[in-house]
């Protein structure tokens, strides 16, 4: 039942019918973030499964959906450097679509976060 929320990473390639499907029917719909590394795949997936977890301010731990580009959009935004910074770790850029489509390209230069797509 989970597996339909769950979280995927998958390689994706500018050319690829998985990226067709993404820009043609995925747009709007919140489907996911695209990153830009060149990090092994195993370990792009580690460097991610650090995130899933959140210590909320009461101690509690959440799920955390930064998947969500709601989710991410938002947080990546409210970040400190020192908190934007191991996003970045191992990552060139995020490709994130906000609610009015607009495609954000978060970049971090110099302790800088840089949107060089959207604002």
């Amino acid at each position: 039942m989970l597996a339909a929320a769950s979280p995927y990473l998958v390689r994706i390639d500018e050319d690829s019918p998985l990226m067709a499907a993404w820009t043609d029917r995925g747009a709007g719909r919140n489907w996911g973030i695209l990153c830009e590394s060149a990090m092994e795949f195993a370990s792009l997936r580690r460097h991610f499964k650090k995130f899933l977890n959140a210590r909320l301010p009461d101690g509690t731990v959440a799920l955390f959906r930064f998947y969500d580009p709601r989710v991410f959009n938002t947080y990546i935004r409210a970040c400190t450097a020192d908190e934007a910074a191991p996003w970045f770790n191992g990552v060139t850029r995020y490709s994130v679509e906000d609610e009015d489509g607009t495609v954000h390209e978060y970049r971090l230069r110099g302790g800088v976060l840089f949107d060089e797509g959207g604002g």
